[in-house]
């Protein structure tokens, strides 16, 4: 997806619904055991994944003016083997993309990511995913994502 209109800075998203996202699959809310609030967001809310997916929500945000923009969000993730992944990529144009974290196995409590997001601060329009991949084997929970924000570097 090119065409992502981008948020402007600070993007301070608690996850309770897709309202900043384009989402593919069976992303949504889950309200089972959110990091804080009502829901976090799931590849596969209230049930497991199923196998040989591609599944990812996307949105963009506006890094302008920005020295050093951070990425940070809380997640956690049970996935059957390490055959199932998950990504998160940034790309300026939509079509190539930098993978800045993965996931694989499973961590079941939640656990605060920081991503360092300065290589593309002058960015108008950085396209921010969250994907998830699974192979046609074993299926498990997902990926859980909650209180994801776009700041400048306290």
């Amino acid at each position: 997806m090119t065409t992502t209109v981008p948020l402007t800075l600070p993007v301070i998203d608690p996850m309770e619904n897709l309202d900043n996202w384009d989402a593919t699959g069976t992303w949504g809310p889950d309200g089972t055991s959110p990091y804080a609030g009502s829901f976090s967001l799931a590849d596969s809310p209230v049930d497991n994944y199923p196998v040989s997916t591609n599944t990812q929500i996307l949105t963009a945000v506006n890094l302008t003016g920005s020295t050093w923009p951070v990425l940070t969000f809380w997640d956690r993730y049970a996935f059957a083997d390490n055959g199932d992944w998950a990504y998160v990529e940034v790309s300026t144009n939509g079509s190539s993309w930098t993978r800045v974290y993965s996931a694989t196995f499973t961590r079941m409590t939640w656990a605060r990511q920081q991503i360092d997001l300065s290589p593309w601060k002058t960015a108008t329009n950085l396209r921010i995913r969250f994907s998830v991949w699974t192979n046609n084997v074993n299926f498990d929970e997902g990926w859980y994502i909650d209180d994801v924000e776009v700041s400048r570097r306290p």
